[in-house]
């Protein structure tokens, strides 16, 4: 929150803070000369959200903003670029745009995420996963503005149309795929899912928590509904590799090399 303040260079947002109900006393006393919203979000009966759900507290979240542009960033993010949020807010005052990522950084400067690929291992990836920031890689898509079928609500820039017409998040998918689901719901919508390199943050949890068993419950439902992108991510060349995140060229799909006569 407080690298927002000390280098978000747009000047007109609201942060918003959504609190499961164990917001510490020294987080409280660290933002006091913050300017921020509180607004907490528990289960009915229950003090604190638990289990937790993240497509709960995301459309709970929508509900409590008060501008037509709505920006989701997890509690373990860290600015780097001040330009992050006008160069989100540039795509989303698009109308034909409805979801925008941004390239997020471990903090050893590994590469976190410049977009995900569908029917990579199985089901997604984030592409280029773990390369160094300085990765050019295919195309440079490490560095460039494009589109692809889905990016992370780690940090996702949306509207408030786009959630009223794509429904908000899938709250049967608590933990897993439910950011790709909002985005190909976007994309069914006729909105575009674009990802631009100059909203760049640090993403801290991600490099120290080991990746959970995901719940065979969600997997299934996201296979069912989202089979047809699994199998042909239309931002995602067939002749490239589907086991890893590199782009790298499939030589078995791809027919490469061709055999030449002579």
């Amino acid at each position: 929150v407080k690298s927002i303040v000390a280098k978000t260079d747009y000047p007109n947002y609201e942060i918003v803070i959504v609190d499961d109900g164990n917001l510490s006393d020294s987080t409280r006393r660290a933002l006091s000369d913050v300017p921020y919203r509180l607004e907490s979000f528990t289960e009915p009966g229950h003090p604190v959200n638990f289990p937790f759900n993240f497509s709960k507290k995301a459309n709970f979240a929508f509900r409590q903003a008060r501008g037509r542009h709505i920006v989701l960033l997890n509690d373990d993010m860290e600015v780097i670029s001040e330009e992050w949020l006008s160069a989100l807010i540039e795509f989303t005052q698009q109308p034909r745009v409805g979801v925008v990522g941004a390239r997020l950084l471990f903090p050893d400067g590994r590469i976190q995420h410049v977009g995900v690929v569908l029917g990579v291992n199985q089901g997604a990836a984030h592409a280029f996963h773990s390369f160094p920031a300085g990765f050019v890689g295919y195309n440079a898509y490490t560095h460039v503005i494009r589109n692809y079928s889905a990016v992370t609500a780690a940090c996702m820039a949306t509207r408030i149309d786009v959630v009223e017409a794509t429904g908000g998040f899938d709250e049967r998918l608590a933990i897993d795929y439910n950011d790709i689901d909002f985005c190909l719901k976007a994309i069914q919508q006729g909105y575009d899912v674009v990802f631009t390199p100059y909203a760049e943050l640090y993403h801290f949890e991600g490099a120290s928590i080991r990746r959970k068993v995901q719940n065979p419950r969600e997997v299934e439902l996201f296979q069912q509904r989202w089979s047809s992108f699994v199998e042909r991510d239309p931002f995602y060349n067939p002749n490239l590799t589907r086991t890893r995140a590199d782009f790298a060229i499939d030589a078995r799909a791809s027919g490469w090399p061709s055999k030449r006569s002579r």
